[in-house]
């Protein structure tokens, strides 16, 4: 009864953490597994936007998995064939086996297995991994995509997302969530969309002022405060004004 107990209250608390993170609905249960979801966040026009998938483990090390999901409001996000995912500093980081298919501009599948010789590469998941990131989804956001601030759009989870453990046995059962990805206005200067203007936007806003190199989204740059049409040193001075003596921004006539 006590192991019982104790396995309610990790799970309790796993699902905590992912809440303090990405704020799903989290859904478990004395049956759980597997709880993923996906990160809630804002996208920006001309934005190539990597989204987390995080995952909670609870009771089975997992060797290989195969996630189908897809958005539900077309032409907001879309898919890239080649570039759907990134498993850069996740858990499937080096895994022995990656393949992504791209069946539509909204819809795609990841599946990747895990080295299991163990050959200098990273072995299965453990059982009770909490809160990590599984693999980053990559989409794009077009420029000609729904130009109204604040549209929504939803990463989901397409049928059943398959789990196996070393032994290929499925994992079951495994729960959901999909991520809301809501499409905003930048702040002006801010050139990385941290979603603050800071001493980093300052540095690359002096890049774009005297060597040309801007990061641009469709056309225009964040970092053109007064709308000019280029950025060039009144920009950078008065960014320099905001961020280090809480001057304000120029208002584009």
């Amino acid at each position: 009864m006590l192991s019982q107990t104790r396995r309610v209250f990790v799970i309790l608390l796993s699902c905590l953490v992912i809440a303090l993170a990405v704020k799903p609905e989290c859904v478990f249960g004395q049956d759980t597994t597997i709880f993923i979801a996906f990160q809630d966040r804002p996208i920006y026009l001309g934005q190539t936007v990597s989204i987390p998938l995080w995952i909670a483990n609870y009771t089975h090390p997992i060797a290989g998995y195969s996630v189908l999901f897809a958005f539900d409001r077309p032409g907001l996000l879309v898919f890239d064939a080649g570039t759907v995912s990134d498993s850069a500093g996740t858990l499937t980081s080096g895994w022995e086996y990656f393949e992504e298919i791209t069946y539509s501009p909204q819809s795609a599948r990841i599946t990747s297995i895990a080295d299991l010789n163990l050959n200098g590469q990273p072995g299965p998941i453990p059982s009770l991994t909490l809160g990590e990131t599984l693999v980053f989804v990559r989409a794009r956001v077009p420029c000609n995509a729904d130009t109204i601030s604040g549209t929504v759009a939803h990463l989901e989870i397409e049928g059943l997302a398959e789990f196996s453990d070393p032994q290929g046995n499925l994992i079951l059962p495994v729960s959901a969530t999909r991520g809301t990805l809501t499409l905003t206005d930048p702040l002006p200067g801010d050139l990385d969309y941290s979603g603050a203007l800071d001493v980093i936007d300052v540095v690359q806003a002096v890049g774009c002022a005297f060597r040309g190199s801007c990061p641009t989204a469709c056309g225009s740059s964040p970092a053109d405060l007064d709308c000019s049409g280029a950025v060039d040193v009144v920009d950078v001075v008065a960014m320099v004004g905001y961020v280090f003596r809480g001057a304000a921004l120029p208002v584009c006539p």
